[in-house]
């Protein structure tokens, strides 16, 4: 059985080598550019793909593409010798949503703000 480091250091590996293939992917560079390309060249176009990694289930460890270029997010549950693609999604017409499925809307919070600032006015002249 493999130690907790051990699978977290695999799941950043992979991260990075999801991450640097989808740039390369993006950016149609054919092998003989790619290898001419910097490693500083490459964090800069890493820049727009994000990886994150983190607990995902019981034993699971999960993997967060974020391309914020084309504005979609797909997960990865690496489990085990395994690496399983669980969804993609665009996210551009989510984030035009100013409320969905939320405890306390924007407007509420708005309003409470106003209702604070209102409060501290009269302490501030003081």
């Amino acid at each position: 059985m493999h130690s907790a480091s051990a699978r977290w250091l695999v799941v950043v590996l992979l991260a990075m080598a999801a991450g640097g293939l989808l740039v390369e992917l993006g950016r149609g560079i054919n092998s003989a550019q790619a290898q001419e390309t910097s490693a500083s060249q490459e964090t800069k176009a890493v820049g727009r793909i994000q990886a994150v990694t983190g607990p995902l289930g019981r034993e699971g460890f999960g993997l967060y593409l974020i391309d914020t270029g084309n504005k979609t997010i797909a997960v990865y549950q690496y489990q085990g010798k395994n690496l399983r693609w669980l969804a993609s999604r665009n996210f551009t017409y989510d984030m035009r949503i100013e409320d969905y499925n939320t405890q306390i809307s924007p407007r509420e919070v708005k309003r409470l703000s106003q209702q604070a600032e209102s409060l501290e006015r009269p302490g501030d002249q003081q």
